[in-house]
């Protein structure tokens, strides 16, 4: 996850006639000075920044509100420049430029980031470094300021740096937020706070007997919705309900499970556990449940209740998007149930809360489980596995090609660009996605595929990605190079998987392997499209194995990629592990000089005999974690 925060830079070495500016303004829009830190609901901070003071407003940074407000207000009190900054996921740099008041000019680093925009929008947001000329320090003048604009990097935290050596400020101090430096505290900060004049209504609690109802949010759901759950016989079972509390605070629980499913015998559920109010300062509390009257039943006397808030989703009205996020939970009361799925079907469970000090006060979620029945597993598959994890394995939507060289990187790179041209290359509507060397900068999306100069691409990019609706290809390694040299790989899928995709991908496979020094190849049909994953495959991943070393020569002169229907070409230190007459008993097999060519059925009883087979080259979580 990448950075999110927001500052304002103000043209002036003068600190205190700042924080009586921000003092007069905030002091007009209902708020008044204090000193008291527990009090404040909202603080900003001041702190010098060369011939600038950066302010690290607490409303701004969370959103409550517009920090081209605090820019514009502060340039226009103090007559003089103000440069807001917006950091949205290390992604997109947003500055403003203000003098006296007025907005002079904007630059915006990814303007097509949320929607695209036009060409009249974009260049509004390119950044006139004329605008800027003022500013620049020593050393630097509009041609440096406009290479900064124009250059995109990875994350958008260098742009912003680079931008403010020029302009002669402290990256340091232009580089952060008012959240961060809560956390993690800035020298020489000065802090100027407010407290609401008119106060909040979450700070009035409910009184009474408790009352339990939907959490928030849900009561905007149509009365027939019923939530869903997909399950799969041998699969862990966590279900969950959720409610909130609307009346007094209370002391104690009980949770009633009933519904066919149990009677059934589709589910088995042994424990539940409660979590009460904000999660990170929650109340938890688990225990068997015990089967009582037909019900399964977990009593939790101890679980404190905390009461609702007065006025409803009017006293969430407040500045801190946080303290929002904490008022929605800080009542909530949440169940969740364990177990195991035992067999497959559709029915529902009535999950039922019901505070002790008032049993007519329960809450009643119904739940609908589709159980599916056990799905074929890869031989090292790990043990808990939930249905999404296997459902590329078991889909049959995409055809593709995954290899893997032990050639050079301009080798690879030639073969794999002839045969990318030859079933892509009169296709439209295909857009390529460029992953540079370069670590620091950002990947070029969207853009045109560079027939021309493909191979040129593949040769100097780190990944090349190229997709459409039919298909697609990548050329490369993994997005962010490694210490150790990944063997180049190229992939290529088709979204239609008729014969003739089927016979050119099977040609293609053989070709890599007998002609282009290819270490292995895997040619099956899933769904999954290789396209940014070239490291880890589906059934890697059900098998405990998430990708880094995967390219490695090491890993793939040790471990195949996968098992499909298909075909599944070994190369010679692959196939010197292999029992090749076990293997031949079970699958059709072709030798190719030191090269082992294995076809494979679409049959699971089929698909399982060749992984028997080829058990010494397939990979468990522990080969990977030992690697």
């Amino acid at each position: 996850m990448g950075a999110f925060f927001t500052n304002v830079q103000v043209r002036t070495s003068n600190l205190t006639s700042v924080a009586d500016a921000i003092a007069g303004w905030i002091g007009q829009i209902g708020y008044a000075l204090t000193s008291e830190v527990e009090s404040a609901d909202r603080t900003v901070l001041l702190a010098r920044n060369g011939d600038w003071v950066a302010v690290y407003d607490e409303a701004a940074d969370t959103g409550a509100a517009a920090v081209g407000d605090v820019g514009r207000e502060l340039s226009s009190r103090l007559e003089t420049y103000a440069m807001t900054v917006n950091v949205h996921d290390s992604d997109v740099l947003v500055l403003e430029l203000f003098r006296k008041g007025d907005l002079v000019d904007c630059y915006n680093s990814a303007p097509d980031y949320f929607e695209k925009m036009g060409d009249v929008e974009r260049a509004k947001v390119a950044g006139a470094v004329e605008l800027w000329r003022d500013l620049l320090v020593g050393g630097h003048d509009e041609s440096d300021l406009a290479k900064v604009f124009a250059d995109r990097r990875l994350f958008c935290e260098d742009n912003l740096a680079a931008i403010a050596a020029q302009l002669g400020m402290d990256a340091a101090r232009v580089g952060t937020g008012y959240q961060y430096i809560a956390e993690s505290g800035v020298a020489e900060t000065v802090a100027v706070r407010f407290r609401l004049l008119e106060r909040p209504g979450y700070e009035r609690q409910v009184v009474g007997p408790p009352r339990l109802t939907l959490p928030w949010g849900a009561d905007r759901l149509p009365p027939e919705y019923r939530e869903q759950h997909s399950l799969m016989v041998g699969s862990p079972v966590q279900l969950s309900a959720l409610c909130r509390n609307i009346g007094g605070a209370s002391r104690g629980v009980e949770v009633i499970v009933e519904g066919d499913g149990l009677a059934r015998g589709h589910v088995k559920l042994t424990k539940a556990n409660v979590v009460v109010g904000i999660p990170r300062e929650r109340e938890f509390a688990e225990t068997a449940l015990v089967e009582r009257d037909g019900c399964l039943v977990a009593a939790f006397p101890d679980i404190a209740v905390p009461p609702g808030i007065d006025g409803d989703v009017n006293a969430l009205m407040v500045q801190h998007p946080d303290k929002m996020v904490d008022l929605m939970h800080v009542s909530n009361v949440h169940v969740n149930l364990h177990g195991d799925a035992l067999a497959p079907g559709q029915t529902t469970l009535r999950v039922t809360i019901v505070p002790v000090a008032a049993v007519d006060a329960r809450f009643t979620r119904e739940l609908e489980l589709v159980i599916e029945a056990a799905a074929p597993r890869p031989l090292h598959a790990e043990s808990e596995l939930y249905p999404h994890q296997l459902a590329p394995l078991q889909g049959r939507d995409t055809q593709f090609l995954l290899v893997s060289f032990d050639a050079s990187r301009n080798e690879a790179a030639a073969f794999a660009s002839v045969l990318a041209r030859e079933w892509f290359g009169t296709r439209k509507n295909l857009q390529a996605t460029i992953f540079h060397r370069d670590p620091g900068a950002a990947p070029s999306a969207g853009i045109e595929v560079p027939w021309k100069r493909l191979q040129e691409t593949f040769i100097h990019e780190q990944l090349v990605c190229v997709a459409g609706a039919s298909g697609g290809f990548s050329f490369g390694t993994r997005v962010l190079p490694s210490e150790i040299e990944d063997q180049p790989t190229f992939a290529m899928w088709m979204n239609d998987p008729h014969a003739p995709a089927v016979s050119f991908l099977s040609r293609a496979a053989a070709r890599a392997m007998t002609e282009a020094r290819g270490i292995q190849a895997l040619m099956t049909c899933w769904s999954w499209e290789p396209s940014f994953s070239l490291d880890t495959t589906p059934y890697e991943s059900v098998c405990g194995i998430h990708g880094g070393c995967t390219l490695q020569k090491r890993w793939l002169t040790r471990f195949a990629r996968g098992v499909g229907a298909g075909e599944l070409w070994l190369g010679p230190d692959l196939t010197a592990r292999v029992d090749c007459e076990a293997l031949a008993r079970v699958a059709a097999v072709a030798h190719h000089d030191a090269v082992l060519a294995i076809t494979i059925p679409d049959d699971q009883d089929a698909i399982h005999a060749v992984e028997r087979a080829l058990a010494p080259i397939l990979p468990k979580s522990d080969d990977y974690h030992a690697f």
